[in-house]
């Protein structure tokens, strides 16, 4: 072979190839189903993967190969000590996650002289007695990067780990002090060294100490790492193992800029003084700019000692961020935030026990520097709060004594108190992202007039599933710079067709989302000021139609109207939207409507066949006929072609019908004047009558009823129901813990039974006075009776209520409909004409 025609053969299990024509894709001799690949390949540089492929073996490789990734694979030893023969270009080994018990450490990775990185996680080498660390790594000058951790088999995880000064004599795993050359360590604790070596001095950069549950350490003491004086960052991941990090265990290190402890949950006593423990360690680590604690509280220590401080960090001057995630905090009076640094700029306090109230006035009043601050889910209390704090809002104009606030960013979700929107006067000219969502106590149900007004540059707003049924007028006047708004999962139908008015000087907006709000009608103008509007979803409601014209929604691109009750599009909405097709692509989503397919859906069946709008799973659709059978779309095209010919009249038929209609008409017009007092008098007497009758008709139902009950009331609500409504009178009842769909919203689920049922039965307690979903159900039953136009709500009252403790809505039931009393001897007859009553309610037209 001549020098100017070489080329680059690489062998993988005895397949050959020539480089220029090597695969993506080959097989090993042992292996052909499961094949490796080349992620990356020149001529003298070859990356291999072979992850998750069921190998037991090493696979042969190029001696140009650079790069080995086996991980996530069978292999639980290695036997041959040449498998890394001639492969002195390899810079990078993984072999993690393999049940590897046995590696033979005298030559195994000497030929690797160039290895650079090696990874060898979670393995099972901790059952190789005599491994010794050393000599594994013998040979490796090069070695930059080494992670070596263990994983217990589960069986094993159930007993609790020894103290590694306990289970082993000396140092176990041999001496490690041919890591010193590694500037980037993750290794299992067992393997930290008991005693230290003067003459060895590490080049660790980067530390990461996993817990392999093999042994465990009490406590961390400065003398264990006097050998690393040169850590920047440190990670300790699992550390259940520790009680107490000794105070000049951190400080001692001068150049740590980054410490991060991991939980999750410390198993032991003593783990919420860590905190304390830690804060107070750092205090005079002055390069440290990132403080991660997390997930290291236990809840048996909380539930005695709630409340506890962290020590003063104001000496940081470096620290830039400080996360406390996941501990159960709650930090008590207004010098809480005091401790915090001014350099600092980021806090993360996810999953913790604060209120919205103690985040303004506790923390951000004076830290008025903080950029980020991150405190989602904020229930993981281990003690209920038994006082709601409350704050009033008063009138305060702006002057330059008012609190101006660097935040940028702020999320707080799942608050446990109501949620405070903080005080007027205060000043956000920089918050661009705010998360509010799952927030079931905001005041009043209301967003405020002020709400934009501090807050101007807004561009992002989540406010979903927060029980809201009412925007202020002025509440979004200033927040014309805002491209998302999440209103989802709330009750915005409450405010009727005028919700585009509060909405009018978004003009910025690119993606709302008023999903599952109850909104029963539209308004033609509501999007004409939006014309950056990129996606809107108004799915989940109880749209009849959709009236909002998209004419200056240029940029629109998706439409979510599915789950409603619409059952066509007008011509008006059709035109709008091939007029948006024809610049830029659109989708609508259409599905678990009441579409209809009937001659006056033709056109828009036609439209559906032909636009060049995209009509996302259209052919899941189902459809009506004016017979009552039902279709999918799934043949569209034969289903048009049906309709044009049934709905086309011959042209004597249609001379006839016309001949026929004008002399109807002639006298349908005479009777009317002769007649007109009589018809005026019998219009206004049946108008009502009429209308009950023709929502009944159309609506159908998959309940009988919907039986609305305090949780503590399930022994007579639900139990008594199922026996005696179900059972013995054939009636379908729907019971939330058994009908509601799992991994939906409950406000969904709630929202979409009542809809599918068609009676609402509520038994009134003082159990169900005190429910918030209760409540929730109660609201959403009267706005089908007010927007059905008929009875569908029947009281039942479990026990004796004064008037004045019910609710307005729940009075006016009382007051104007008969309801019942459950009865209190229980004698066989009285219950059962006490369910005879039920039944007759509910089966009645």
């Amino acid at each position: 072979m001549s020098s100017s025609t070489l080329f680059l053969v690489i062998v993988f299990g005895g397949l050959a190839y020539s480089k220029p024509s090597v695969k993506n894709t080959f097989s090993t001799s042992k292996h052909a189903a499961s094949p490796c690949k080349i992620t990356n390949s020149t001529e003298y540089n070859v990356e291999v993967d072979c992850t998750d492929r069921n190998l037991t073996d090493i696979p042969i490789l190029s001696m140009y190969a650079t790069s080995l990734n086996i991980s996530n694979n069978n292999i639980e030893s290695i036997t041959d000590g040449k498998v890394f023969r001639n492969l002195s270009s390899l810079h990078t080994l993984d072999l993690s996650d393999n049940p590897l018990e046995l590696l033979p450490y005298n030559n195994i990775f000497k030929e690797l002289t160039n290895l650079w990185k090696l990874y060898i996680r979670n393995t099972y080498l901790y059952k190789q007695k005599d491994l010794v660390l050393d000599l594994l790594l013998h040979g490796l000058n090069n070695l930059k990067h080494l992670s070596f951790t263990f994983k217990l088999e589960p069986s094993n995880l159930k007993t609790t780990p020894k103290l590694c000064s306990h289970k082993f004599n000396s140092q176990p795993f041999g001496k490690i002090d041919r890591l010193h050359s590694i500037e980037s360590l993750e290794i299992d604790s067992a393997l930290l060294k008991f005693e230290t070596n003067a003459s060895i001095t590490y080049q660790t950069r980067s530390l990461r100490v996993i817990n392999g549950f093999v042994c465990y350490y009490n406590s961390f003491m400065k003398e264990q790492f006097d050998y690393m004086p040169f850590i920047e960052e440190f990670f300790l991941e699992s550390p259940f193992f520790i009680d107490i990090i000794s105070d000049n265990f951190i400080s001692a290190q001068n150049l740590l800029t980054e410490l991060v402890i991991d939980g999750p949950d410390l198993t032991s006593t003593n783990a919420v003084d860590l905190i304390q423990n830690v804060t107070t360690s750092v205090s005079r680590s002055y390069n440290l700019t990132r403080l991660m604690l997390n997930d290291i509280y236990n809840h048996k220590k909380l539930e005695v000692k709630r409340f506890y401080s962290i020590y003063n960090l104001v000496s940081l001057t470096s620290l830039e961020m400080l996360g406390l995630v996941g501990n159960g905090l709650c930090f008590k009076g207004q010098n809480s935030g005091d401790r915090f640094p001014q350099s600092l700029k980021n806090l993360v306090i996810q999953d913790n026990c604060m209120t919205s109230y103690g985040i303004n006035h506790h923390i951000l009043e004076v830290n008025l520097q903080l950029e980020t601050i991150d405190a989602s889910s904020q229930n993981n209390c281990v003690l209920k709060k038994k006082k709601k704090r409350k704050h009033q809002f008063h009138a305060h104009r702006f002057n330059e004594t008012d609190r101006v606030y660097s935040l940028q960013k702020l999320i707080l979700t799942r608050s446990i108190d109501e949620l405070n929107f903080g005080n007027q006067h205060d000043y956000f000219p920089n918050l661009t992202f705010l998360d509010l969502s799952l927030n079931n106590k905001v005041p009043s149900n209301t967003i405020p007039n002020f709400f934009c007004s501090r807050r101007h540059n807004l561009r992002f707003l989540n406010m979903s599933n927060s029980h809201i049924t009412r925007i202020e007028k002025l509440a979004f006047v200033n927040c014309s710079n805002l491209e998302v708004l999440d209103l989802s999962f709330n009750l915005l139908g409450c405010i009727d067709c005028h919700i585009c008015d509060k909405l009018v000087n978004l003009v910025s907006l690119k993606a709302l989302n008023l999903s599952s709000n109850h909104i029963k009608c539209s308004n033609l103008h509501m999007l004409n000021s939006m014309i950056k509007i990129e996606r809107i979803d108004m799915s989940n409601n109880v749209l009849q139609s959709w009236d909002i014209s998209i004419l200056n929604a240029r940029s629109l691109t998706h439409i979510n109207l599915s789950r409603n009750r619409i059952q066509t599009l007008s011509k008006g909405n059709m035109e709008e939207l091939d007029t948006i097709a024809k610049s830029n692509s659109i989708e609508i989503d259409l599905s678990e409507n009441t579409l209809l397919c009937t001659c006056e859906t033709k056109d828009f069946l036609q439209w559906m066949l032909i636009t060049r709008v995209s009509i996302i799973r259209r052919d899941e659709y189902l459809c009506t006929f004016s017979n009552g059978s039902v279709t999918s779309l799934n043949n569209l095209g034969f289903i048009v072609k049906s309709l044009k010919s049934q709905c086309v009249p011959s042209k004597t038929a249609l001379i006839v019908g016309m001949n026929v209609l004008s002399v109807c008409l002639l006298t349908s017009m005479v009777l009317v004047f002769k007649f007109r007092w009589r018809i005026q008098h019998w219009y206004y007497k049946r108008r009502f009558i009429l209308t009950l009758n023709y929502v009944e008709m159309v609506q159908m139902f998959t309940y009988d009823v919907f039986i609305s009950y305090s949780a503590d009331d399930f022994e007579i609500a639900r139990n008594e129901t199922m026996e005696e409504l179900e059972s013995r009178r054939g009636i379908k009842a729907c019971i939330h813990e058994r009908d509601f769909q799992p991994g939906e919203y409950i406000a969904e689920n709630i929202s979409r039974a009542i809809h599918s049922s068609k009676k609402i039965i509520l038994f009134i307690s003082k159990n169900f006075l005190g429910s918030e979903w209760c409540a929730y159900e109660l609201d959403i039953a009267l706005m089908e009776e007010m927007h059905s136009g008929r009875r569908v709500i029947m009281v039942i009252m479990v026990e004796d209520i004064p008037n004045a403790n019910l609710s307005s809505g729940l009075r006016h039931i009382v007051d104007t409909y008969t309801y019942l009393e459950y009865p209190k001897n229980r004698t066989e007859y009285d219950i059962n004409v006490f369910w005879n009553k039920c039944a007759e309610f509910i089966q009645e037209n």
